[in-house]
Parts: structure tokens; sequence; C-alpha cells
């Protein structure tokens, strides 16, 4: 059993629920509805804590599996309303609905501090509104620009004061309301499309990423990937064994994806592709014989380094020492504008359980265990970057995040 918990909107409780984990997505979906009062049941989209929808798979198992935590009787799931189908607070000011968004990336980074796509994409949106707002007022400026009307005023009689005061009110008021009306319209428009855009972004990531595969990959070659749980850099391996005949190493990540390392090499071996499992311990020995080495990344920060699975910093020293190239795989929307300050906080320390047994009851009381889950790795490891718009290197990153967000809006607090 599966324990599902959906976090709502304001002024509708949160759901609970336990089913079973070979419940179809859509099921599921159906249930947790039946749940909420029916105008947000019509007009909402339950999805991940990331953002994906959960119909993206097809059963609770294939989510659980795709997150590395298939041992995990727990999904966290968020109620999502898209602004074009609600009155929405949308329909008040620009500085408002900034507020609003704000106010719901600092709920999203405090319930998961070390999980830093959600905030990534509310940093888009605010960059789009607050860009719409900047093109606005140069407009309205232009538009405001004082008419020398001294010849025309010849032909006219003079207007009392009082008079020529309460004109200029009325129509002051009427201009006020007027632009008040059409700004929020342009700025509902230009939010609403610049969501979706952002929608078929991350959708197409997959895509885009493959389409570099040939230019990337040689024939008989042998790749490393210590990142089998990344669907990203699956799907780049599975796009290029179309074009091309390589050789993938891939290591256990003991013991935290074992079970995701036997799945990503069944996918590659129907693919056709000479796949090969190798201890952690074993990659400097091999390194030697590898031509490149593929991670994938969780988050991708303003400095050129990123968070991705543990044990690949390990791998990737051993590539600086070969001279052997690292390409991370990562779309865009995964680059943060954030600094790792800090590098011990991103590091999240899983259940010492799996390597050392609780019932070893003597040797427990002997040592101490650390599990990690995640790792940082330096920009110094990194050769490229591989995105959905290109190839980088870890030392333009800072452009990327500049050309996609705004300063305020780097920290929610």
């Amino acid at each position: 059993m599966v324990h599902v918990y959906l976090e709502t909107i304001e002024g509708v409780n949160n759901v609970h629920l336990n089913v079973d984990d070979s419940l179809s997505t859509r099921v599921l979906v159906e249930l947790l509805r039946e749940h909420l009062p029916d105008k947000v049941a019509d007009r909402s989209i339950i999805a991940l804590v990331g953002g994906i929808p959960v119909t993206h798979y097809q059963t609770l198992r294939e989510l659980l599996d795709s997150g590395g935590n298939s041992g995990s009787p727990f999904v966290a799931l968020q109620l999502r309303i898209p602004i074009c189908k609600g009155e929405g607070k949308l329909q008040g000011r620009a500085d408002e609905f900034i507020a609003l968004i704000r106010r719901i990336g600092q709920r999203i980074v405090k319930a998961q501090p070390r999980e830093f796509t959600a905030g990534n994409i509310l940093r888009r949106v605010l960059a789009i509104v607050r860009e719409e707002i900047s093109d606005s007022t140069a407009s309205a400026s232009a538009n405001s620009a004082p008419v020398n009307t001294a010849m025309f005023r010849l032909l006219v009689a003079p207007l009392d004061k009082e008079e020529e005061e309460q004109r200029k009110k009325e129509r002051s008021a009427i201009d006020a309301e007027n632009d008040g009306n059409s700004h929020k319209d342009v700025l509902r428009s230009v939010v609403i499309q610049g969501i979706r855009e952002l929608i078929d972004e991350i959708d197409s990531v997959h895509e885009n990423i493959a389409q570099m595969t040939v230019d990337l990959i040689h024939d008989n070659e042998v790749l490393l990937t210590p990142t089998p749980g990344s669907e990203t850099v699956l799907n780049f391996l599975l796009k290029a064994s179309l074009k091309r005949k390589f050789t993938v190493l891939i290591t256990e990540n003991y013991p935290n994806d074992i079970e995701l390392c036997h799945r990503f090499a069944k996918k590659l071996a129907e693919a056709e592709i000479e796949t090969v499992i190798i201890p952690d311990s074993t990659v400097f020995a091999v390194m030697s014989r590898v031509g490149k080495v593929l991670i994938g990344a969780r988050a991708v920060f303003a400095n050129g380094g990123c968070v991705t699975a543990a044990g690949v910093a390990t791998a990737c020293e051993c590539a600086k020492e070969h001279r052997t190239p690292v390409f991370t795989v990562a779309g865009l929307y995964k680059f943060s504008p954030s600094y790792p300050f800090d590098r011990n906080s991103l590091i999240e320390v899983g259940n010492s359980g799996k390597v050392l047994p609780y019932a070893d009851s003597d040797l427990v009381g002997k040592c101490e265990v650390t599990t990690p889950i995640f790792d940082y790795v330096p920009p110094e490891y990194i050769d490229i970057y591989i995105t959905n718009i290109g190839g980088f290197s870890p030392n333009f990153v800072y452009r990327i995040v500049l050309d996609n967000y705004r300063t305020e809006d780097v920290e929610f607090s």
C-alpha cells in the first residue's frame, strides 16, 4: 500500500488516501477529485511537486520508480489550477500577482529545500511578469510625453480655472480605468502564453536534447553513466543507438539505485545496446577505456556546479584524472540562479540501514554510517552541459541564468 497526500489550495481540505501501488494514475486522479469541490475538480490538474502531471505515468508504481524512491510508501502531490480557466487573482494588479507567486515559492522552498526545479519554474513565471510590467511602463512613459498645444489654444476660448481642473480629473480617471483594464488583459494573456511555452519546453526537453546525439557520440565508443535514475540520460542513449553502435557501462550506485540500475540496463539491452553493470569501486580501473562520461543532474547552479546522484562526484574526479570528458545532460528548467555557498546543506542523507542492517546490533553500536542520497559536482569536473537549447561550458551557465531569471527573484524570502 502507498499513502498518497494531495496538497490543495487555500480553503479546500488536503486529501489523504491509501491505495495499491499497481493502481492506474488515471484512476488515482479520479479518486482524488472525488474529495474536491466540483468547481475546483473540474479545472484542476493533479501533479507532482516538480510540476509533472500524475497522468504522465501509467501506474503509481512507475511514478514511484521514476523518482528513485521505489521503497518509499509515500507520494506527495499538488493541485494545480490553470489561471486561464479561473477567476483567479490574476485579475488584480501586477504587484499582487507577483506577491502571490512569491508566497507560493516560499511554501514550496520551505516544504522541500533541496528540490530546486519547482522554484526555478516559479522564477521563470515571475521573470515573464516583470518583463511585461517593464515593457508596459516604458510604453506608457512614451505615450504620456507632453504635447505642445500653445498654437491650438489661440482659437479656443479660455476655460474657468475650476472647470478646467474638473475636466482634467475626469479625463485622468477615465484614462486610468481604461489603461488598468487593458493592462490586466495584456498581462493575463502574456502570463498564460509564457506558462504554456514553459510547459511545451519541459515536454520537449528529451526530444531537443536527443537531437545532438549524433554530434557527440561516435561508433564503437565506450560510455559510462553513474546516474541510472536519469530519464534524460536514458532517452539520450536510446536516441543515439538509432545511428551509432556503442557500449554503455553503468555503475550500480549502491545502495540507493541498485534496482533502478538494473531497470536502466534492461531498457538499454532491449534497444540492442551493449550494456555492462559495474561496481562503484571499479570506476577508476575502467576509466582508461571510457570515451565519455554522461551524467544527469537534479539542479544546476549559477557557478556551473550541479547536484546529482550520490557517487557521481567520485566518478567525475576519476574522469578528470584520466582526461576523460564529462557531459552533463539537463533541461533548461533545472538551471537555478542560486549559488551553492553551503554545499553540505545540498546533500541529503538517507537510510543507513541499507548499508549496515540494524539487526547487526553489535556493529551498529561501534561505528557511524552515513548514506548520502545526492552529491555535489564542482564545475571544474564538468566539460559541457547539454541542454535543450544547445551545449554550454560551465563558465557560461551564469549567462543563461541572467537571460532567464531576474535578480530580485533569486530569494523568495
